[in-house]
């Protein structure tokens, strides 16, 4: 089983949205930084804030760990579920 490694940054959402999201997914998770599930792990590190020009953007990097054959739906969901659109 080859596992997948992919890491984004998540931009314009805090960590806090993030961690309950994998929490309602996982199975188990250890101090609210790394979330097991069938097939994948995620590492969810601490927020920082970017600046762009005057703008302050909460920034989170998550690291995936994911079973090749689980990998795309996994991400699918994911980024699903964090669709956003500019207004």
């Amino acid at each position: 089983m080859a596992i997948i490694k992919e890491k984004l940054e998540m931009r314009g959402m805090s960590r806090e949205e993030l961690v309950n999201y994998f929490s309602s997914i996982s199975r188990k998770n250890h101090n609210n930084c790394l979330f097991y599930g069938e097939g994948w792990k995620v590492k969810v590190t601490n927020q920082k804030i970017t600046m762009i020009c005057s703008l302050k953007i909460p920034s989170t990097v998550v690291e995936f760990y994911i079973q090749e054959e689980v990998f795309d739906d996994f991400l699918k969901a994911f980024r699903l579920k964090f669709l956003s659109a500019g207004g």
